[in-house]
């Protein structure tokens, strides 16, 4: 199963490869009580929990900007990950919307990752955006390549080769 995607994580290639998800919130949708638009009167159809009338983008693009902060401050991509050494995205949207029951909450990633899911898509060669429940902002806690660490003899070589993975080494 997955036999080409296994083939590839074997490749040194794949070591400069990060695949993120899930996608996030580009923007509040248009509206007089969200984004009003000034030149004429628009309200974008967004009817709450429907997923599909949102503008979605990649999380890549919270990646790359925490790639290039890095790089400003440091002079090196290395500081990418965890919430207070470059990895948090802050100032998402949230979109709050009432279908007549109360407020209700879109949040700003497509889906919830828990803690210990974000480990599994790690381990698997993604880099997963973490969203923290009721904020406005989520984390990168780890930034593996898509390269599948070597396993060695010794617990110093295979160490070394899952430092090797991961995209700011």
């Amino acid at each position: 199963e997955y036999i080409r995607w296994k083939a590839f994580r074997e490749t040194d290639d794949a070591r400069y490869i990060g695949l993120v998800m899930p996608r996030v919130l580009g923007r509040l949708p248009y509206g007089p009580d969200t984004v009003p638009v000034r030149s004429f009167n628009y309200v974008e159809q967004v009817k709450g929990p429907d997923h599909e009338q949102y503008l979605w983008t990649s999380a890549a693009f919270s990646f790359a900007s925490n790639m290039v902060k890095s790089f400003v401050n440091n002079g090196w991509c290395v500081q990418i990950r965890g919430p207070q050494a470059g990895g948090a995205v802050k100032d998402l949207p949230i979109h709050l919307y009432d279908l007549g029951t109360g407020n209700q909450v879109k949040i700003p990633s497509e889906v919830m990752i828990p803690e210990t899911r974000e480990f599994e898509f790690a381990s698997l060669g993604f880099i997963p955006l973490s969203y923290y429940k009721n904020r406005d902002y989520a984390c990168f806690f780890s930034a593996n390549s898509a390269q599948k660490p070597a396993l060695y003899d010794t617990a110093d070589a295979t160490a070394n080769s899952r430092i090797n993975a991961r995209l700011p080494y």
